[in-house]
């Protein structure tokens, strides 16, 4: 992660996390099929709105093809979702400074934070005034909507296998 000028060595993942993250990307492509919208998962820089930082979503997710920035092929700028799998070791830095930079990325509509332990989501909405609202989904029989994608995902398709790891 590079915030403020200065890079900072942010943990390597856990199986279960890099096997969620994967179930998570693949849940939203299939969901998003045919609307025109393009998944990533892991390894794609974004330079935040604020142009302080620049980080490593988990997964982030475009209503078409991606912007680039400018001499910097690995870097883009115009996520429309953004969605984290929570880990111990990153939530303190995921629920604080990387929420402040993807409020501040004109156009994310939405980001989310999984939990790793259990099935449990935030959602997080940008509304038309410009503020943000919350919404929570729990459990394994229900469906997460991305209303920034125009698609619904299933808690089941997310986090299944995830706890035998």
């Amino acid at each position: 992660m590079f915030y403020a000028g200065e890079m900072t060595e942010i943990p390597g993942s856990r199986p279960a996390h890099a096997f969620m993250v994967a179930r998570l990307g693949t849940a939203l492509m299939n969901a998003a099929e045919g609307s025109g919208a393009r998944v990533t998962m892991v390894n794609l820089q974004l330079r935040t709105g604020s142009g302080e930082a620049i980080l490593y979503p988990d997964v982030m997710a475009f209503a078409g093809r991606p912007t680039v920035w400018t001499g910097h092929p690995h870097v883009v700028t115009d996520p429309v979702l953004i969605a984290e799998v929570l880990a111990p070791e990153t939530e303190e830095l995921d629920r604080g400074l990387k929420a402040r930079e993807y409020r501040a990325t004109p156009s994310v509509k939405q980001y989310a934070y999984f939990a790793l332990e259990r099935p449990f989501v935030d959602i997080y909405t940008r509304l038309e005034d410009g503020s943000w609202g919350m919404s929570e989904v729990s459990g394994l029989d229900v469906e997460c909507e991305f209303s920034s994608l125009g698609c619904r995902v299933s808690m089941a398709d997310v986090y299944e296998g995830v706890f035998d790891l």
